[in-house]
């Protein structure tokens, strides 16, 4: 992003903390999936699915259940594919 960009995201997040909470999560567990292969995948899902319980935004929730259910799947994954 530029520093228009980033000035106009910023803005954005001021509105409702809930906003940048839900940004920064995102871009953290997106981070995750992009940076993560087999030999770190195991020990960062766990830190990946603490902050997402922790979040006060349901959707994040549900993405815990489905992560939780999906782990083994989700470390497979990774393990084939050197991040997403």
């Amino acid at each position: 992003m530029n520093e228009e960009q980033r000035e106009k995201v910023e803005r954005l997040l001021q509105i409702d903390p809930r906003s940048r909470e839900g940004y920064q999560l995102k871009n953290w567990v997106k981070r995750w999936f992009r940076e993560s292969d087999h030999k770190t995948a195991t020990k960062q899902i766990d830190q990946c699915l603490k902050e997402l319980r922790a979040s006060k935004i349901e959707g994040f929730n549900r993405v815990h259940r489905t992560f939780t259910y999906w782990r083994q799947e989700i470390l497979q994954a990774l393990r084939f594919n050197q991040g997403f």
